[in-house]
């Protein structure tokens, strides 16, 4: 004879094991505890975080940085949170430390670094800092100038407070930034970078002369920019050598711009823009495709593209008193480039050899 409690058993067990998943969904439904909005990032986005964060971390070994500079020594100090660190208080080149370094090191005087150094922990200079080659260090704050021998690696961020300047073949992730120039040497590859003046190229002393208007027409129509107008344009546009543009143009197609054309506003276009030698855009260049431009070309606005740009041999991006942002998923700059602002390079940065 069958029992009547065995049908019974399985059935209860069946809903118990379908209703198991359900019971945190009820439990929230009854008490409401995940019903506050998510929790926002509390910093501002700014570039320099990871800086203001890293001297608040080793602030407590300030005092070892000044004692090992006057004893000319080598000396180890517990950070806040109970890691040790190396402070090195000798100047010149540093050869005792081991290839590959496990713990913070903090360098309070000018310093050269051998070849196919690790730094697995942040590194701090208070002086000039030299590394050498085939070097890789997790991130690097130096206080003064920060020179990149060939093929070094930074995997998180770098900062100075003077230069940055980094060798062939060097790979900058993450951020690049400084307080007066960046010079990132041909075979560079980079992510996001800021300073005053960046710079493609070997040489870090750029001068810097922001176009002047070819003639009367052109210098009139800065001063009155009110004035300008805007044009919508169905297809392509190309503006011919020696033309000038008076406004903002928008396009459907793609945009045009032969030598030593002026555009006295903005351009956009949802296909590409080539700008040829010598071309100026007094405004933005913004495309939901590629620019590419020519050499000696200037764009004081900002230059954005949904797929790639690339910046021809001694082409200017900005002003010194007029930073701007260039930004697309890949960038490619020639030798020669000058861009006072931001690069950002969501994909891959590159400076072609």
């Amino acid at each position: 004879m069958i029992s009547a409690w065995a049908p019974l058993m399985l059935t209860s067990a069946t809903a118990a094991m379908l209703a198991l998943p359900l019971v945190p969904a009820g439990m929230e439904l009854i008490r409401r505890r995940d019903a506050a909005p998510l929790a926002a990032r509390k910093d501002d986005g700014n570039i320099h975080n990871f800086i203001v964060s890293f001297r608040r971390y080793i602030e407590s070994a300030q005092p070892a940085l000044a004692s090992c500079i006057a004893r000319n020594s080598m000396e180890e100090v517990r950070l806040r949170d109970g890691q040790y660190a190396l402070v090195v208080g000798v100047a010149g080149h540093c050869g005792e430390i081991d290839p590959n370094f496990p713990n913070p090191a903090l360098f309070s005087r000018a310093v050269w670094l051998r070849d196919e150094q690790q730094f697995t922990k942040d590194v701090y200079a208070a002086d000039v800092l030299h590394a050498g080659k085939h070097n890789v260090f997790r991130a690097v704050l130096g206080e003064k100038d920060i020179f990149l021998g060939k093929e070094n690696q930074v995997l998180r961020w770098i900062h100075a407070e003077g230069s940055v300047i980094a060798a062939a073949g060097s790979n900058l992730f993450g951020r690049l930034s400084a307080g007066k120039s960046i010079c990132v040497s041909p075979g560079c590859r980079f992510e996001r970078a800021h300073a005053p003046i960046i710079f493609a190229g070997t040489d870090t002393q750029v001068p810097f002369a922001t176009p002047v208007p070819r003639n009367g027409t052109a210098a009139e129509a800065r001063k009155t920019p009110e004035k300008l107008g805007r044009s919508r344009i169905h297809g392509d546009v190309r503006l011919r050598s020696g033309d000038i543009f008076l406004g903002n143009i928008i396009v459907t197609g793609a945009i045009q711009v032969e030598k030593d054309t002026q555009i006295l506003g903005s351009a956009k276009a949802h296909g590409d823009i080539r700008l040829h030698d010598r071309a100026q855009i007094e405004g933005a260049v913004v495309s939901n495709c590629s620019v590419h431009t020519g050499s000696n070309c200037y764009v004081k606005g900002p230059l954005l593209a949904e797929q790639e740009i690339y910046l021809g041999a001694g082409t200017r991006v900005g002003t010194p008193n007029s930073p701007t942002t260039v930004s697309a998923p890949r960038i490619r700059l020639a030798s020669g480039c000058v861009i006072h602002g931001t690069v950002w390079a969501r994909v891959e940065g590159r400076v072609e050899a």
